[in-house]
């Protein structure tokens, strides 16, 4: 059944998990993979032109999404070349970060199906209550010093944990408007758990 799969999207909400889930699959499957948050960092090395975001739009949670969104997208248009082009050269690849629900239905599916391909799409989301959140980026800046996340105060930490919810609010509206799976870290009781299901729901 995986190697008809051939394809395997995972997108979701920050610190979810998503990297690590990857890591164990790899494992598993003698897959390829490819991080939007790595194909992103390339793009900036090359002067690519993407929609521009920073800590100050934690502030308004709104505009930050529509702008991650924006961003997203234009990154999503790169992901889908290399997607197409691991597909023509018969190798099995697993896409991990910045994915949205709408962008992979509108613009890959018809080339999967000419292709007889039938990707695994899901997402993980964080639904814990804001309080919750705000303290999970506390402890993380507090157990690695090297965490992106130490650059940042805990006061701009809390917005940040606002934008985070509500990407996943409004990741889930959209896998169910698509009809793909969804994980709310907060419905397990660890992040490995949680990871483990994924993982024997795919093999």
């Amino acid at each position: 059944y995986m190697n008809k799969t051939f394809l395997i999207l995972i997108g979701g909400a920050s610190r979810v998990g998503k990297t690590t889930l990857v890591r164990k699959l790899l494992e598993k499957l003698p897959y390829y993979s490819l991080s939007t948050d790595r194909l992103k960092y390339m793009m900036g090395k090359l002067n690519v032109p993407l929609t521009k975001t920073s800590s100050k739009d934690w502030y308004c949670p709104e505009k930050w999404l529509r702008d991650i969104r924006k961003r997203d997208k234009e990154i999503w248009c790169w992901t889908k070349q290399y997607i197409i082009s691991s597909i023509i050269e018969n190798q099995p690849l697993i896409v991990e970060g910045n994915l949205w629900p709408d962008y992979v239905d509108e613009d890959i599916l018809a080339f999967l199906k000419v292709n007889n391909i039938k990707p695994i799409v899901l997402f993980i989301t964080d639904m814990m209550p804001l309080e919750a959140t705000i303290e999970k980026f506390k402890d993380l800046k507090r157990r690695d010093p090297y965490n992106w996340l130490n650059k940042y105060s805990d006061e701009l930490l809390a917005w940040f944990a606002k934008c985070n919810k509500l990407r996943s609010e409004s990741l889930i509206k959209l896998a169910k408007e698509y009809n793909y799976c969804f994980y709310n870290i907060n419905e397990y009781i660890s992040l490995d758990e949680m990871q483990e299901v994924i993982i024997k729901k795919i093999m």
